[in-house]
């Protein structure tokens, strides 16, 4: 079978129809106009699906065809010199094709005996036209991290997995059970504070098993950045880890398609502390444990991290600090004020903003914001 998609604004919606339908292609066609930009895109996605094709050793070939799209002529060219190669049955995913180009080539394609496909990413579900038939059925298969990522040309630079950290798990959610004390605990190792941390016991016991603070309760230093925040985002990835995510990772590192011919001094490692898919699609979660933060920056921020990973993505925005007037003694302003969430949820952001996370509460959220079962 020979799968032709045409290339749009988003190239996410590509990848679930090719993961899909890929052990029945035979070989794989993409059609895109002549503008740089869609030229560039095409290139981008060719690349990823290559590297694709090798990671699952496929057997099929790929190959772009540039046309105009505006022309006529230059689409029928196109599709009877397809034919005239090739006699396999033709699949056309058109759901991100120019209006034209999908309604002529859908056209030739069903005149042929073939099969339109155009994908709902919103509900994971494909119509499939053939002959004078219509049909709707949710997609079976499932993008994994690392295929949604290399289909887009994007490179996974580091990542961590469940198992490399299961046997901490139990340790982990224990650490957090009394998230008051915690931070109390924390803030006092980090900065010093004159304070007794005897009391807190419970937790210091941990920290020396996990080997973060000496026999003396002191902070060894190497392990500063594991107290202030990994630890947290350990967490928070358990919490998350037993809902029907289709996959789940932590600390991942990635580097877009687009920043890999700047130097390696100006290269950015796009930051991740927890990746999820779901129906084809791909969230995350922010972890913040501080005090102080420009809520309205890390709003913009992840703005466009997620338009990054197309259509139907999503982030939650997780801050669990005091209220800064509780250790200021005067009104200051909040780090997600009213319309900095508002903001948040017109680009497909959710905020959690509390002076802890409530497990049941922050999970019922998660679920419901990714539309999880």
């Amino acid at each position: 079978m020979i799968l032709i998609s045409l290339l749009g604004d988003d190239l996410s919606i590509l990848s679930p129809i090719i993961n899909e339908y890929k052990d029945q292609i035979t070989r794989h066609i993409l059609i895109h106009d002549d503008a740089p930009d869609d030229v560039r895109r095409a290139q981008q996605f060719h690349n990823g699906l290559l590297r694709f094709i090798d990671t699952n050793d496929l057997k099929w070939e790929t190959k772009n065809i540039v046309l105009d799209e505006d022309s006529k002529n230059d689409i029928l060219r196109v599709y009877y010199k397809i034919r005239a190669s090739h006699d396999e049955p033709i699949l056309l995913h058109s759901t991100e094709g120019f209006a034209s180009l999908s309604l002529i080539l859908s056209n030739l394609v069903l005149a042929d005996g073939g099969r339109v496909v155009v994908y709902d990413a919103h509900e994971n579900e494909q119509t499939l036209i053939e002959g004078t038939n219509l049909s709707r059925s949710e997609l079976s298969s499932r993008l994994s991290i690392d295929d949604y990522t290399t289909l887009l040309n994007y490179d996974i630079l580091e990542i961590e997995r469940a198992h490399s950290i299961r046997h901490r798990k139990e340790i982990i959610l224990s650490l957090f059970k009394n998230h008051h004390a915690f931070i109390t605990v924390r803030d006092a190792l980090v900065n010093q504070n004159p304070i007794d941390i005897k009391q807190y016991e419970s937790i210091l016991s941990i920290l020396r098993d996990m080997e973060i603070v000496d026999e003396d309760n002191r902070l060894i230093p190497s392990e500063q950045m594991n107290l202030q925040g990994n630890l947290f985002e350990e967490y928070i990835f358990w919490l998350c880890y037993d809902l029907p995510f289709d996959d789940i990772a932590m600390s991942a590192k990635i580097e877009f398609d687009q920043q890999k011919n700047i130097q390696d001094t100006h290269r950015v490692k796009n930051e991740f502390d927890i990746l999820m898919t779901h129906n084809n699609r791909i969230y995350t979660v922010e972890c913040k444990l501080m005090k102080k933060l420009d809520g309205l920056e890390l709003v913009y921020k992840y703005d466009g991290l997620i338009d990054t990973f197309g259509t139907g993505s999503k982030a939650i925005l997780l801050n669990a600090a005091p209220d800064p007037s509780s250790y200021t003694g005067k009104p200051v302003p909040k780090n997600f004020n009213t319309s900095t969430i508002r903001r948040a949820r017109m680009s497909d952001i959710e905020v959690y903003y509390d002076t802890r996370v409530e497990p049941i509460r922050f999970t019922n959220l998660v679920r419901n914001f990714f539309r999880l079962p």
